[in-house]
């Protein structure tokens, strides 16, 4: 048993404009920051229970051109590390990467060859709102959606007047910099409306600043100002249309993409570093969505569309004969390629959701997601010697979620300040499989369901809201945990079965007068989790991943805040404990 204690804290002091608390308890209650007043994030909660954090881009003085890394690492009660390999990924209440969704105008990012995204490399020009959700919020956003999701809106209809143009650069004090240049146009009918967008954006960076006083096992890898092989070189560009027609009716067309080249610092306490870059990472996403009916419709309809394409070239550099030579250059760690890995992904994703309200405040959702992930890789080894040798592969996996929600209001009579609020249920049943394994013997197909309950209660006028949440699901394992040997490290297994998150949180939201304060307690339990262990008797390989580990996390969330005048002062918390229980 392993455990381990995580506390993060947040204190600012900026220019705040007051907010009066809303009348009544709404379907989905958020609390959105004012652009440019407000710094700060205040809190939030959902119709199910479940914490939230909404931020529009334009409301908060992140840095230029930033990329999705930059701006998680903003916002409080988050966790972003980087990994060996350069990734930056994202953390909530001990659920990691893979339990996490991104989603960029409802279409899932997260969704592919090892079922998570590299933060670091995700534009944000194109972005217009973020909603942060920790735990899980609805069934309906498709399989793979555990511990918390992070929507990104791209296409979403603009508040107010839009900005012909917008520039936004800067520089740092290693000599990086970066740009972002957005203009949009509009025109607006009797009843309706239609909105361009374009972008660019443009980041570079010789390295990050090496930090003083740390060892390193090779002195040439320490670097002296500069971390060794910390560059980027990272281009994106963005083109997106909406239109808003008469009764509610909507359709918008985005399209981003993105050039990047980079290093991966090694790691200056292993023997055994890291020495890889990224010579080319590119990618390109394309999302169509339509709608029908607004908020004064009894019914609606939403349609989602997404072709995810990419390629990445990793390479693998061979250390040196005499690593450890005071008097070697860090740029001999980096002139013999020994290995390489060139990869091509497409993921295509199809999502319908329907909404039916019914007298009595009965609101019933459903939804319907299929996904389609392709990636093709051709590994090539031993570049070094004079026998070097191609292994080339080509996998696909199918996943799929079908659910459905219903919110029902409810009134209080007789108890103390509370007036009402609303109950939330859900069921999902999500199914995988993986029609091609590259050239090995394909798992089975495997299903799984998934289901959610959640209350919230509030006083009159809103200035008190009580929530909580229980919440089941699966995750199935990427074509990368099942069949990647890793060059010889891994042996692939291709039974690994979905791990399962359980959680429940509780907690309530408060706003009088210049206070507002969240406290939300949680627990998550995820049984079956994947881990790198040991491999069947006669493997030539070191590893294997299993189903093997129990992960338990509990924790308490906390958010508050005091505005005096026109200064706002905000403090955020999370005190987290999280144990790994292994079998015996």
């Amino acid at each position: 048993m392993r455990g381990g204690l995580a506390v993060l804290a947040l204190l600012a002091a900026v220019p705040a404009a007051a907010q009066a608390p809303p009348d009544t308890l709404r379907q989905d209650t958020v609390y959105e920051i004012e652009p440019i007043a407000v710094r700060a994030v205040r809190p939030s909660a959902t119709t199910g229970g479940v914490s939230a954090i909404v931020v529009r881009l334009d409301s908060v003085r992140f840095r230029p051109a930033p990329l999705l890394e930059d701006v998680l690492r903003e916002l409080p009660l988050v966790q972003v590390r980087t990994n060996s390999r350069g990734e930056a990924q994202l953390a909530l209440r001990g659920a990691e990467e893979r339990q996490i969704a991104v989603l960029l105008d409802g279409i899932p990012v997260t969704l592919g060859w090892d079922h998570r995204t590299d933060l670091s490399i995700i534009p944000m020009t194109a972005a217009q709102s973020i909603q942060l959700v920790r735990g899980m919020s609805s069934v309906l956003h498709g399989p793979n959606v555990l511990g918390g999701v992070v929507q990104v809106g791209l296409g979403t209809e603009p508040r107010g007047r839009v900005r012909p143009i917008r520039v936004a650069a800067g520089v740092d004090d290693a000599g990086g910099y970066s740009i972002g240049v957005v203009g949009a146009a509009d025109g607006r009918g009797d009843e309706d409306r239609w909105v361009i967008r374009a972008g660019v954006g443009r980041r570079q960076r010789d390295g990050f600043e090496s930090a003083r006083d740390v060892e390193s096992v090779y002195p040439a890898l320490r670097g002296s100002s500069l971390r060794v092989n910390s560059d980027l070189d990272h281009t994106d560009g963005f083109l997106s249309a909406r239109y808003q027609g008469e009764g509610g009716g909507w359709i918008s067309a985005t399209t981003s993409g993105f050039r990047a080249e980079r290093g991966v610092p090694p790691e200056l306490n292993d023997d055994g570093p890291r020495l890889w870059r990224y010579p080319e990472t590119w990618r390109f996403l394309s999302v169509v969505s339509a709608g029908l009916g607004g908020m004064q419709s009894d019914r609606g309809l939403e349609v989602n569309v997404g072709v995810d394409v990419g390629g990445t070239r990793i390479q693998d550099f061979a250390a040196p004969a005499q690593p450890d030579d005071p008097a070697l250059p860090a740029t001999a760690f980096y002139r013999t390629v020994a290995e390489t890995e060139e990869s091509d992904d497409r993921t295509i994703t199809l999502r319908l959701k329907g909404t039916q309200r019914i007298a009595g405040g009965l609101e019933v959702r459903g939804a319907a997601t299929y996904a389609d992930v392709r990636h093709d890789e051709v590994i090539r080894v031993g570049l070094d010697t004079t026998a070097p040798t191609s292994y080339p592969g080509g996998y696909r996996q199918r996943l799929w979620s079908v659910g459905t929600e219903a919110d029902l209001p409810f009134r209080l009579g007789g108890l103390g300040p509370f007036t009402g609020g609303r109950v939330s249920t859900g069921f999902a049943l999500d199914g995988a499989d993986t029609p091609e394994a590259g050239g090995a013997v394909a798992g089975p197909s495997m299903t799984e369901w998934g289901g959610r309950l959640g209350v919230s209660t509030s006083t009159r006028g809103g200035g008190l809201l009580i929530h909580t949440a229980v919440s089941r699901r699966g995750r199935f394992p990427a074509l990368r945990e099942m069949y990647s040997t890793a060059l010889g490290r891994f042996e692939p297994n291709p039974e690994l079965r979905p791990e399962i998150l359980t959680a429940i949180e509780a907690g309530f939201t408060s706003r009088f007068g210049d206070y507002d304060l969240q406290v939300v307690g949680f627990h998550q339990r995820l049984d079956d989790a994947i881990v790198r262990g040991a491999p069947p008797s006669g493997s030539t390989a070191r590893y294997q991943r299993l189903n093997r580990d129990q992960v338990r996390s509990t924790g308490l969330e906390v958010m508050a805040g005091y505005t005096l005048g026109r200064v706002a002062f905000e403090t955020e918390f999370t005190v987290q404990d999280v144990e790994v229980v292994e079998p015996g």
